[in-house]
């Protein structure tokens, strides 16, 4: 729509300190979107490319900030905002998940279906206890559980492309940057309406 939607306080952060994940080891990075799209073009025109094929970089390399990160790497999905009242998180402790009253401050209407398509469902609601991976989203998600089961089926997912350590190991706090975010994406309510 003609709605765009605004992210996570961790973006102030990031930008604050150049990117979360290169502040720790995390030298190269594995996938991102710039490599996807080449797998994608490529595909369109029937070349064949391979995952090593396309060069590792740094976020450095790709987002010298927090404000490209967030305004590039999900293809003009985000806006950055520096406003957190105005922000979604990617990760909440929070009995009730924050990004119902960004939803609310944005004028959005409640969540009442699921748009995205892959694994996601066709309405939120509750999962079981053992929905332990993602559990800000427990009680009212878009994703199933069997998605989002354990950082390996969460990474593995979508294909040897999109892993995120395919050019080599990650430290953990850069590893769970790219968990928390496939949280957001696959179980966030709010982020299928915009």
């Amino acid at each position: 729509g003609d709605v765009t939607t605004t992210i996570f306080e961790v973006v102030t952060a990031l930008d604050a300190i150049s990117l979360y994940c290169c502040q720790v080891p995390c030298s190269s990075i594995s996938v991102t979107m710039v490599s996807l799209m080449v797998f994608f073009l490529v595909g369109l025109a029937g070349v064949t490319i391979r995952p090593e094929d396309v060069p590792c970089r740094t976020f450095e390399e790709i987002y010298p900030s927090g404000k490209e990160l967030c305004e590039n790497m999900w293809d003009d999905a985000f806006v950055y905002e520096t406003n957190l009242s105005m922000a979604f998180t990617m990760w909440f402790f929070e009995a009730e998940n924050p990004n119902n009253k960004v939803a609310e401050r944005l004028g959005w209407p409640p969540v009442d279906d699921c748009h995205l398509e892959y694994f996601h469902k066709e309405a939120p609601g509750p999962e079981p206890d053992n929905f332990t991976e993602c559990h800000p989203w427990k009680d009212y998600s878009c994703c199933h559980q069997a998605t989002v089961s354990s950082v390996r089926k969460i990474k593995e997912a979508y294909g040897n492309e999109w892993q995120w350590d395919r050019c080599g190991p990650l430290s953990p706090a850069c590893e769970r940057f790219f968990v928390q975010e496939a949280c957001l994406y696959e179980c966030e309510p709010n982020a299928e309406t915009s």
